[in-house]
């Protein structure tokens, strides 16, 4: 299910292991758990999450598609999760960049993150620092959903 999201997004981070995920389920040091949501006997999807310091990370999702979109569980796992942490005293929840149009819709406040990505020419920091709103998509999408 990992792969199927993985599969049908139009951004891509690494592709994570079967060894990474019995790794990360296995730690006794990671405080997380899983949210496996299930119709009629089939496992359509989970959400793997982290608890650490007050903050609820909503980390992995793995879907069975097309299962998944008829049940929305991409909308129903935000209200999961929100429940779950608010029941373990969590004071934030922290999901991932993507999707940020969908997220300001559910009413999400973003805390945006510098790239660390330093250029050590000064003349080429400067020249290129124009540049630096085409890869803030997420920022952009946030803000024109503001203005509106």
């Amino acid at each position: 299910m990992y792969l199927e999201v993985y599969e049908q997004s139009r951004i891509h981070f690494d592709l994570l292991t079967p060894s990474f995920f019995s790794a990360l389920l296995n730690s006794e040091e990671i405080r997380g758990l899983v949210i496996c949501y299930r119709h009629r006997g089939l496992l359509a999807g989970y959400n793997i999450c982290l608890l650490h310091k007050g903050l609820f990370i909503d980390k992995y999702i793995g879907f069975r598609y097309p299962k998944a979109r008829e049940l929305n569980l991409y909308f129903v796992s935000w209200l999961v999760n929100l429940e779950i942490a608010l029941q373990r005293g969590c004071s934030v929840y922290v999901a991932g960049w993507t999707d940020p149009e969908v997220k300001a819709a559910l009413g999400a406040k973003f805390t945006f993150t510098r790239h660390l990505v330093w250029v050590r020419s000064p003349f080429l920091r400067r020249a290129l620092a124009p540049l630096r709103p085409l890869f803030e998509s997420d920022g952009r999408a946030v803000r024109q959903r503001e203005g509106e």
